[in-house]
């Protein structure tokens, strides 16, 4: 069985079209990570709110388990961010199994919490 991991780190400042990003390890490739939230041609995550936040990648095998993990880099530290849900096909809508090549694409709400 074939398991694949999409780690992205992203930047606490990104730009608003494509978000700044780095692969920490991924078995894919990221061809984009991007979200709506942010209006501004630099965005800043706050604390307090909620954040579409979406990836889309081309796996380098085929793929029928896929999970997930994410962190933001602030201050120079990366600190993880808990997904609602990790499990990579149910946040790709069900796209399992996943095609080597074929680009999917992760979407997930990023709660920046308040403290």
């Amino acid at each position: 069985m074939k398991v694949a991991g999409v780690l992205v780190v992203l930047v606490a400042m990104v730009t608003a079209a494509d978000l700044t990003h780095k692969d920490c390890g991924s078995s894919a490739v990221v061809t984009k990570v991007f979200s709506d939230d942010c209006a501004d041609a630099v965005c800043k995550l706050k604390k307090g709110n909620t954040y579409q936040i979406s990836i889309s990648f081309k796996p380098a095998s085929d793929l029928k388990v896929l999970e997930a993990s994410l962190a933001g880099v602030i201050a120079g530290i990366p600190i993880p961010f808990p997904l609602p849900v990790s499990d990579g096909c149910v946040a790709c809508g069900n796209t399992c199994p996943i095609a080597s090549g074929t680009e999917v694409t992760f979407t997930e709400a990023l709660k920046v919490e308040p403290s």
